[in-house]
């Protein structure tokens, strides 16, 4: 075989997935590990091609080899807690993400260590909706906010996320960095209820999400909340944002696990408030509990 330099064979892998040529990307990393078995970077990048296709055992595998070869190899470390992770080879993604240098709360289950809330873009190839989560480890985080049915998400959808920061949001007037999704964990109990009202104009919706919470529901003023952003805006820095005002009818997005759940607690709100009127409720997303 031609003496070709690690940096060569490494870029023709990387070219092949950037460009979503997985095969191609797959047999040249496969060849790099075979002509270049002693250098780390040719285990990562088969772990990394691995990775892209959620081979997860075989991605730990190469990954575990390229930390073993270069113990300080920090990337392949990272992508060894994620495949562990996406396994619940509990045991392995501690010993990953010891060897990155994280401090783990101690035992010997998943991880969990509530980092706090993170934006996650589901579906980054697709709809690449970006929402709100709970952090549990460096690659698990439950959602919070209330995704749009199309997603195939819920709110308390545990999802395993990548490491590599592609974009930003704004937390309490800080940049904290958006993780794209890599596939889902632990699908929520709650179901996905779309609500159609009609409010007064000017309607603050302060009151939403603490008497969802009381009602045992969540829920989120889908017209308020979302705006649809070019990629590269989302991808980027994106501005802090204001709840854009409601004129009349609101779209609301309801997490709950029956219908019945997420009418009394429209009922509620609506009687909360003069001029509050609840025009249509529907299921968009089913749970694993939920009844229509």
């Amino acid at each position: 075989m031609p003496a070709w330099s690690p940096l060569m064979l490494s870029r023709l892998t990387g070219r092949h997935l950037d460009a979503y040529r997985h095969p191609q990307a797959e047999l040249w990393a496969r060849v790099t590990a075979w002509a270049l078995p002693d250098w780390p970077g040719s285990w990562y990048h088969l772990g990394l091609v691995y990775k892209r296709q959620a081979r997860w055992h075989a991605s730990q595998r190469a990954n575990a080899a390229a930390g073993k070869l270069h113990p300080e190899y920090e990337p392949a470390w990272w992508n060894m807690g994620i495949a562990a992770t996406a396994r619940g080879d509990w045991g392995e993604a501690r010993r990953a993400w010891t060897a990155y240098g994280i401090d783990l709360p101690e035992g010997s289950g998943a991880p969990d260590m509530n980092i706090g809330l993170t934006p996650i873009r589901l579906d980054p190839e697709g709809r690449a909706e970006v929402v709100w989560t709970m952090r549990l480890d460096p690659a698990r985080a439950r959602i919070v906010s209330v995704p749009l049915p199309p997603s195939n998400r819920r709110y308390g959808d545990v999802v395993l996320h990548d490491g590599v920061p592609t974009g930003e949001r704004v937390l309490d007037g800080e940049a904290v960095p958006v993780f794209d999704e890599l596939e889902l964990l632990v699908q929520s109990p709650y179901g996905t209820f779309h609500a159609d009202v009609r409010v007064e104009e000017g309607e603050d919706f302060a009151d939403l999400v603490e008497l969802s919470e009381t009602h045992g529901v969540r829920a989120q003023n889908w017209t308020a909340t979302i705006r649809h952003l070019p990629r590269e805006v989302s991808e980027g820095s994106a501005p802090a944002f204001e709840d854009l005002p409601i004129e009349e009818t609101a779209q609301l997005g309801i997490a709950a696990r029956t219908q019945e759940d997420a009418r009394a607690f429209l009922t509620a709100w609506t009687r909360a408030r003069a001029g509050r009127e609840l025009l249509d409720l529907h299921l968009g997303l089913r749970g694993t509990e939920v009844t229509a």
